[in-house]
């Protein structure tokens, strides 16, 4: 598997996201910071010629940190 080590920390990120009980301000912020963590990382760390779901995975998650609200 390529990038395994982004496929688990992708997965990790969406099963907290799933484990929040509710969708209050602070769940919607720490949903921010994870997707911003996310972003942060791996932006530019992808190719699309060479690892194209991992680029559109990252392209998502950094299109989700431009419009989550910010705390």
């Amino acid at each position: 598997m390529r990038n395994k080590q982004f496929w688990d920390f992708l997965l990790s990120t969406a099963l907290e996201v799933e484990a929040l009980e509710t969708t209050d301000d602070a769940s919607l912020a720490r949903i921010a910071a994870l997707i911003e963590t996310v972003d942060i990382i791996y932006k530019g760390a992808f190719d699309p010629a060479d690892a194209y779901e991992e680029y559109v995975a990252a392209a998502l998650c950094a299109a989700l940190h431009k419009k989550l609200p910010r705390q």
